[in-house]
């Protein structure tokens, strides 16, 4: 079981902090363009592999996903839905290869975070070209190239979230199972 209010609160302050100090660890890159991690698929990456329902992974990375769509803001050139249902596959993906990792693990964190975020932005990107279809191929290939390159980003700092994650999951994240006493 999960408990819904405390992770919509985590949703929330995981999207603020990627709208706001997100934007102070930008890298400028002059062949891939602005780079920067992305907070919320890391905190994705921690509900997959923390819970124990695929479905609630699913659900909760979806709406943080949705987050993102509706954070976008006015005048971005991005449409409602495509972050959503790339994070909703991408916790189902992780929810699935969540077995063969151990989840305290540094390695599996870095390695699942690249994962994710690199489907779910390949996904993104490969949805926006569709809907848009005002992409060159050259344009498609750079933003491809940023989106490796923010999972890398993302992946790097990520065992620095979960530790803080993990600290607080009992309170965050799921309801203690009860045990009853005979």
């Amino acid at each position: 079981m999960m408990r819904w209010i405390f992770f919509l609160i985590l949703a929330y302050v995981a999207l603020v902090a990627q709208t706001t100090v997100g934007g102070l660890l930008v890298i400028h890159t002059a062949w891939a363009g602005p780079v920067a991690p992305d907070v919320v698929a890391m905190v994705a990456v921690f509900v997959a592999m923390a819970l124990r329902n695929g479905t609630d992974a699913g659900l909760a990375c979806w709406i943080l996903g949705l987050g993102l769509d509706l954070a976008s803001g006015p005048g971005a050139t991005t449409v409602v839905g495509p972050m959503a249902l790339a994070y909703g596959l991408g916790g189902l993906m992780v929810f699935q290869l969540r077995e063969m990792f151990f989840r305290d693990k540094i390695l599996s964190q870095v390695v699942m975070t690249l994962l994710f975020a690199v489907a779910t932005h390949a996904i993104w990107v490969t949805l926006q070209a569709l809907v848009a279809r005002a992409f060159t191929w050259s344009e498609y290939g750079q933003m491809l190239l940023q989106a490796v390159l923010l999972g890398a980003y993302t992946a790097a700092l990520a065992p620095l979230l979960h530790a803080l994650l993990l600290r607080h999951e009992r309170i965050l994240l799921i309801v203690p199972s009860r045990r009853s006493r005979s």
